[in-house]
This record gives C-alpha cells, sequence and structure tokens, in this order.
C-alpha cells in the first residue's frame, strides 16, 4: 500500500490451492459455462463442481478470491496510524488529516 505522501507499507499474503485430478467430464461440464476465463487463477474456489476437488487450502479462502480482509485492515490501520501521527504534528500537517476525520 503507498499513499501519495510516499508513505509505504509492504505486505505479502500467500495461499496455496491443492487439489486432487479433476475428471476430464468434470472440465468438460465447467468449461462451455465460460467463468473459468473470469477468474484469475481459472476459476472460482466456491464453483460447485470444482470445489469437490479442491484437497486443501494453505492460507485463506479470502487472499485467493482476492481480498484477504485481515490484511487489508492491518494496511489500513498502518496508513492510518501515520496518517494520525502526521496530523498531529504542526509542522507535518497535510491537507488530508481533516478529510480523514483526524
Amino acid at each position: 500500500m503507498r499513499d501519495t505522501r510516499g508513505f509505504r507499507e509492504p505486505q505479502v499474503d500467500r495461499a496455496t490451492v491443492w487439489f486432487r485430478r479433476i475428471p476430464e467430464a468434470v472440465i468438460d461440464e465447467v468449461i462451455p459455462r465460460g467463468e473459468v476465463f473470469a477468474h484469475a487463477g481459472g476459476f472460482s474456489i466456491t464453483d460447485p463442481p470444482l470445489e469437490a476437488y479442491i484437497e486443501r487450502v494453505d492460507g485463506t479462502a479470502e487472499s485467493v478470491i482476492g481480498l484477504p480482509t485481515a490484511l487489508t485492515r492491518r494496511l489500513m490501520d498502518a496508513v492510518l496510524s501515520t496518517y494520525s501521527r502526521w496530523c498531529h504534528d504542526e509542522a507535518e500537517r497535510w491537507e488530508g488529516c481533516t478529510a480523514l476525520g483526524l
């Protein structure tokens, strides 16, 4: 996460999805529906015909889907904490402080 003042709070959230072999018949059922073309990983882990073949997920399902809320909250808290310090230091006061309610 980076703001306009150059503050950076880099974080990584990783998830790995482990699959059992997906039978050709299931693949032939799923491809014509077209949903596999709408997901970065090729399909949604909540797609009923495919979720039965997920052996396990290391990490959170939110990370696989795309927005890990725990990490997002930590990043937002870090940024707001930094802004709060800037906003309470008159020498560093930033014009966005009022808009943020700080």
